[in-house]
């Protein structure tokens, strides 16, 4: 897997599966009690053995506000503990994984993250004008690592996502 600048990625070991592509995809994690945990927006998980834990975190006000105008949750869920969790989205569609790297963030639109490695920083960022009058979110979700550790996160998307590659410098969008 490569980030948007076309570099190789180590992604974390997290034990994933996602089902039911492309039209009802939903994702399942096994975590065990080694592993970190999984972040996942809120209202994003579908069923979870009763063995695991939750925490609720929105982090400081100005962070939940930025995220809940971006179209995600004021609050993200971490689950930890030893055993299957299964996440997904309300509406139908496709989902993928996408590798992060520190330095490089991912740039996705409203409601489209679903879940990820705990050391993952889920932010706004602020559109322009040009993008709003074509159809786009004025506010964006970005997606970065809070550390120096590759991260790993799923998004989804009504419909089929495809992916393109493309040379570096070359500009591209995910499609949904």
């Amino acid at each position: 897997m490569t980030n948007q600048v076309g570099q190789q990625a180590i992604v974390p070991p997290l034990r994933y599966a996602i089902n039911g592509r492309p039209a009802f995809s939903h994702l399942t994690v096994f975590l065990s009690d080694t592993d970190e945990g999984v972040l996942a927006d809120s209202g994003a998980m579908l069923w979870m053995d009763s063995s695991l834990q939750t925490e609720t975190s929105c982090g400081g006000c100005l962070d939940s506000c930025a995220r809940q105008c971006s179209g995600e949750g004021a609050c993200l869920n971490t689950f930890h503990g030893n055993g299957y969790i299964s996440l997904g989205t309300a509406e139908p569609g496709d989902m993928m994984a996408f590798a992060v790297t520190p330095g490089h963030a991912w740039v996705v639109g409203a409601r489209a993250f679903v879940a990820g490695s705990t050391n993952l920083s889920i932010s706004c960022r602020c559109g322009n004008i040009c993008g709003v009058c074509m159809g786009e979110d004025l506010f964006q979700t970005r997606i970065s690592v809070k550390d120096d550790k590759p991260g790993i996160f799923f998004a989804a998307g009504y419909g089929q996502i495809i992916v393109s590659f493309l040379v570096r410098g070359s500009l591209t969008g995910l499609a949904a």
